[in-house]
């Protein structure tokens, strides 16, 4: 967890992330495997993204405990 003075941060943190991901890095990606390997590969990439959320997504602990009755 945070503390209720970092909370703020932790928020831009993670919404930044995902916006210069989402909004330059895949695209660029995507394009490039599209040129690479086709077009129908793309869908590989957003595949990959998906797998790779889902392991995060497994390794996230509670931050509070008392609503996880």
């Amino acid at each position: 967890g945070v503390s209720a003075a970092s909370t703020a941060t932790a928020i831009g943190f993670v919404s930044g992330s995902g916006e210069i991901f989402g909004g330059g890095v895949a695209p660029a990606l995507g394009g490039w495997i599209a040129q690479t390997y086709g077009l129908p590969h793309i869908l590989d990439l957003a595949m990959g993204g998906l797998v790779l959320g889902f392991v995060i997504v497994l390794f996230l602990k509670e931050t509070a405990p008392r609503f996880a009755k």
